[in-house]
């Protein structure tokens, strides 16, 4: 009787090791095997998807009545992703390139959020604005903004270091305009070692060196006067001291 019940007691601990086990292993399986969305932080306004592809990828996010909103995403990495719709039922769809400009479907799912703080998602790496905390990016930003106290004073400074050392890249900006390149997807850290970007690329760069200093930063896209009339990007800075979006 005591050999049994010991028995019981060692495949009762080999179950529970192997329970844990998968519930270990089956997150690392499911990444391998394609994408898996995060919603632990759709309460902050985003979300992360991890996808492995060769190919180049998009994710599509719509909340419940409103437009479709596409991000570019690069395979191999943990992105976030934001969910700028505001409150409500949100529908996440990851998509593959097929050829040319056709993709298909991966996964999707939807979400229902609910936004506790709305600014958040202007802190962290994006997928347009991506930078972690051991890149150059975070690094020079840091080196820029040492002893700067103010938000004002950061995003100035940061700024002012961007426009004195930075070029535009009209060889980029040329085959963006004639479709010979269809798909970009900004690389800060890239940006900053080549001191040269079109509007797109150094606004991604503004966006995330503002960030790593938590300072809620977006980056904006449309027409604008002041450069023609033409597609455009640039910036948004949240000053708390005043509580306004001022536009950079």
């Amino acid at each position: 009787l005591e050999r049994g019940i010991h028995m019981k007691a060692r495949m009762s601990t080999i179950i529970i090791t192997m329970l844990l086990l998968l519930i270990w292993i089956l997150p690392s399986l499911a990444a391998a095997d394609g994408s898996v969305f995060q919603f632990d932080t759709s309460a902050e306004g985003y979300f992360s998807v991890t996808a492995s592809s060769q190919k180049r990828m998009k994710v599509a996010v719509q909340r419940s009545g409103k437009s479709v909103l596409y991000f570019d995403y690069s395979p191999g990495k943990t992105q976030n992703v934001p969910f700028q719709s505001g409150n409500g039922s949100y529908t996440v769809t990851l998509y593959e390139n097929t050829t040319g400009s056709k993709y298909r479907k991966i996964e999707s799912t939807t979400v229902n959020v609910s936004i506790k703080d709305s600014m958040a998602m202007y802190r962290v790496s994006m997928t347009e604005i991506y930078f972690d905390k051991k890149d150059d990016v975070v690094k020079k930003a840091a080196s820029l903004a040492k002893e700067k106290k103010t938000t004002k004073d950061k995003s100035i400074v940061i700024y002012n270091y961007i426009i004195t050392n930075f070029q535009y890249d009209y060889t980029l900006y040329k085959k963006v305009l004639n479709g010979t390149v269809t798909s970009l997807i900004p690389s800060p850290s890239q940006t900053l070692r080549n001191k040269e970007g079109i509007c797109y690329e150094i606004s991604s760069l503004y966006a995330a060196m503002l960030r790593s200093q938590d300072i809620p930063t977006k980056m904006v896209k449309g027409t604008a006067k002041t450069v023609g009339n033409v597609f455009h990007a640039w910036n948004s800075v949240y000053d708390s001291s005043t509580k306004k979006w001022i536009s950079m």
